[in-house]
Parts: C-alpha cells; sequence; structure tokens
C-alpha cells in the first residue's frame, strides 16, 4: 500500500478509474431515467445535446487553462466544479421532486467539468512518463483505468437505478469525485510552470499560436481528429443504446446496465493486449482494422434483435474504440510538444464536439422517425469518416518524411 501511494503513475490511474466510476454510473443512468420519465429518444438527445455544447464551449479555453496553470489543480478543480453541480441537481430532487430541466444541471456538469478534466489529465500523464516512462503503456493503464471504472459503473448502474434510485446515485458520485480529487492531490510531479494571470490579450495570443503551430502540421492535426472519432462513437452509443434496448429489444434497465458494461469490458480487454498486439502489427494495421471492424458492427447491431449479441457487439465497440484511442494519444504525445497539448486538445475537441452536435441531433430524430436501430447506422458513418481521415494523415506524414528525406 505504501508504495502505491509513492508511484505515481498508479495513483492517477486510480484516480482515474474511481473519477470514471462516479461519471460513469451518473450519465449511464441519467439517459435511462430522462427515457422512463419523458419517453423520447429526442428528449435523450437533447440532454446528451447540452452536454457536447457546454463542452464545446469551455474547450475554447480549457486548453489555454492548462497550458497555463499547474495541471494538478485545473484536475482537482475540475472535480470540484462537478461536484457542487451534482450537489445542486441532488437537493432539487429531494426538496421538490424530478423536473426534466433539473438533469440540464447534471449535462452541464459533465460538459464543462469533463472537457477541463480531460486535457489536464492527458497533460498530468504526459508528464509523468516524461522521465524513462513508456508514453504506449502510460497511455494502456489510462485507458484500462478509465474502462474498468466505466463498465463497472455500467454492471452496477443499472441495478443501483432499479433497487434505489437515481438520487443514491447521484451521492455516489460526489463521494468517488472527492476520494479522485484526494488522490491526484498526492501525486507528486514536476508540470509546466504556471503563467502568471489570464489576461485575454494573453488568452487571444496563446490560442492564435496554437493554430499556428498546425499551419505546417497537417499529418498531425488529422491524427488528432482522428483520436477524437471514437469519442463521437461513444456518445453516440450512450444516445442510442436507452431507446434501442428499450424499444427495440424490448428490455429494461438491469439489461441495459449489462450491454453498457460489455462496451468497457471490450475495452479493457484493448488496453491489456494492445501493447503485444503493437509488435506484431503495425499501428497503421491496428487503427484501420478497428476502424473496419466498428463499421461493420455497427451494420449488425442494426439487424440484430438479441441481448446475448447485442452484448458481443458493443464488447467489440469497447475494444475497436479503445484501441484506436491508445494509438492515437500514444503518437500525439510522442510528436507534440508539451507545450501545446493543452491547446492541441482543445482545438480537436472542438472539431470532435461540433461532429458529435449534429450527429447526435440526427440520431434522435431518426430514431424517433424511424426505429431506434437506425442509430448504429450513423455510427457506422461516423467510423467510415475515422477511416478516411486517418487513411489521409497517414499519407501526408510519409509524404512528409520522404520530402524531409530528400531535402536531407
Amino acid at each position: 500500500m505504501k508504495n502505491l501511494f509513492k508511484n505515481n503513475l498508479q495513483l492517477f490511474l486510480l484516480s482515474d478509474l474511481i473519477c470514471q466510476f462516479g461519471a460513469g454510473i451518473t450519465l449511464g443512468t441519467l439517459n435511462w431515467l430522462v427515457l422512463d420519465h419523458m419517453g423520447k429518444n429526442e428528449l435523450v438527445s437533447l440532454v446528451f445535446g447540452v452536454n457536447v455544447v457546454c463542452g464545446l464551449l469551455i474547450s475554447f479555453f480549457s486548453g489555454l487553462i492548462v497550458d497555463r496553470f499547474d495541471k494538478k489543480a485545473v484536475v482537482i478543480w475540475s472535480n470540484v466544479f462537478r461536484i457542487a453541480l451534482t450537489l445542486i441537481t441532488l437537493l432539487l430532487f429531494l426538496f421538490t421532486g424530478f423536473h426534466y430541466s433539473y438533469v440540464f444541471l447534471l449535462a452541464i456538469s459533465n460538459g464543462i467539468g469533463w472537457n477541463i478534466y480531460f486535457p489536464a489529465t492527458k497533460a498530468l500523464l504526459q508528464s509523468i512518463t516524461a522521465k524513462g516512462g513508456n508514453v504506449l503503456k502510460g497511455n494502456s493503464g489510462a485507458e484500462i483505468a478509465m474502462q474498468v471504472g466505466m463498465f463497472s459503473a455500467g454492471a452496477v448502474g443499472g441495478l443501483l437505478y432499479k433497487k434505489l434510485g437515481f438520487n443514491s446515485i447521484l451521492i455516489i458520485n460526489i463521494v468517488m469525485f472527492i476520494i479522485a480529487s484526494l488522490l491526484v492531490k498526492l501525486i507528486s510531479v514536476e508540470t509546466t510552470a504556471a503563467k502568471t494571470g489570464l489576461k485575454l490579450a494573453n488568452l487571444k495570443e496563446d490560442f492564435v499560436n496554437g493554430f499556428k503551430y498546425f499551419r505546417h502540421r497537417s499529418a498531425i492535426f488529422l491524427l488528432g481528429i482522428t483520436m477524437f472519432i471514437p469519442f463521437v462513437a461513444a456518445g453516440l452509443i450512450n444516445v442510442s443504446l436507452p431507446g434501442y434496448v428499450s424499444t427495440f429489444l424490448h428490455e429494461d434497465s438491469v439489461k441495459f446496465g449489462l450491454i453498457t458494461m460489455c462496451y468497457g469490458i471490450g475495452a479493457c480487454i484493448s488496453g491489456l493486449i494492445i501493447m503485444n498486439l503493437s509488435s506484431k502489427i503495425s499501428r497503421k494495421g491496428l487503427v484501420l482494422v478497428g476502424f473496419i471492424i466498428a463499421i461493420l458492427c455497427g451494420g449488425l447491431m442494426f439487424v440484430n434483435h438479441s441481448v446475448a449479441v447485442a452484448c458481443f457487439i458493443n464488447m467489440m465497440f469497447g475494444f475497436c474504440g479503445s484501441g484506436i484511442r491508445i494509438i492515437m494519444y500514444s503518437e500525439v504525445m510522442e510528436k507534440l510538444p508539451p507545450e501545446y497539448i493543452g491547446r492541441a486538445m482543445s482545438i480537436w475537441n472542438v472539431i470532435g464536439m461540433s461532429l458529435q452536435i449534429g450527429c447526435t441531433y440526427v440520431v434522435g430524430k431518426s430514431m424517433d422517425a424511424w426505429g431506434a436501430q437506425y442509430g448504429f447506422l450513423i455510427l457506422s458513418s461516423v467510423m467510415t469518416l475515422g477511416f478516411i481521415i486517418y487513411s489521409l494523415s497517414y499519407r501526408m506524414d510519409k509524404k512528409s518524411s520522404s520530402s524531409s528525406t530528400m531535402a536531407g
């Protein structure tokens, strides 16, 4: 136990696991809560859309915040923000009962809090693995921690919702964020020195410099967009799955939790074996195969009527999405200077969430108009886009490398 609290990477991974568990049980059951009370997939999409829009707006500033301030402090304060809004929502539910408008507080909490937390944790992980650390190993561990937190949340979320209710889930969420923040506090690592102040002129200059960095680095820019495509797909799964399970498979919240859990199991398996796979198969091959499998799985979900098959397919979604993210994170961290990582993540996040907003709206409308299974056809289209962007990025990088070699 003493060694655990002396190991920065282990502290980071344990904190992230606990944080993802707290967020996972809330977000997973929030969609079911809305569907339970309101009965419309479009309203589930609307709540998710508020989440994404808030994340999009804060992403213009979150990277600048991460690059200008201590990474540990930013991670902790992002959790404090989520604790505060979750507590307010809990008190409203306790004293006034359910109202649809209250769930938007949780959407705002996650949209803003997570989109500050995410680039801050990636910057902190880069600092932790900078001295003699294996970047791929660190990212694999981070993916495993996140997915163990998420799939364990999926496993118990539906059951907790059915037996104890949503208010109990909010209490667990708050406790998890507090514990995670205390663990981050124990991490001892040198991070980039904080810059003084948050003057508008300085922020504008930093943001412009972030864009200038990509001016002649189109391959890295497209690589980063590819990194966020699995996040867009995961968001579409979250929106599609409650209605799919309820109206297409005709099952309850417990089966929904089971299917949700399978995504995390697949992602966890991917994190465990990705290092061995990358030593036998090229990174390019792994990413392209991952996209192809995910595209095919979306088509299979469209025609499936079995809970067991849905569990397997969702596990494959997790396996492929996680594998793509781990490889993309590692390549970006290897190629991107530490002083630009916050802003770069923000720029890519803005692009990813803009795509997510459009796709989420289309998914909600399509599911209500034609059927819940149509959300997974749109998911296949998004993964096809990722396949195309990554292929283009690889060709541009190869061409750039060849030009450099000839010039040398």
